[in-house]
């Protein structure tokens, strides 16, 4: 799978004094979170196959280029 680093917004996240790291994919607005950058790595991997996965959320532009 080819890394996309456009396909999450990352950002740190404190929760009840505990750190998080936060990923939220732009195209369905899916949040994930993980208390390491391995862990939050392999749910991205497993997001972009699932979301990817449903024709709704692609989007084409006229050369065939994929914006989500």
């Amino acid at each position: 799978m080819e890394f996309e680093e456009s396909d999450f917004i990352r950002n740190p996240v404190v929760q009840n004094e505990i750190f998080f790291l936060e990923s939220k994919c732009v195209c369905c607005s899916l949040s994930i979170l993980a208390q390491s950058i391995e862990a939050l790595v392999e749910l991205e991997e497993l997001h972009r196959t699932q979301c990817r996965s449903i024709e709704s959320r692609f989007m084409k532009g006229q050369a065939g280029e994929r914006l989500c």
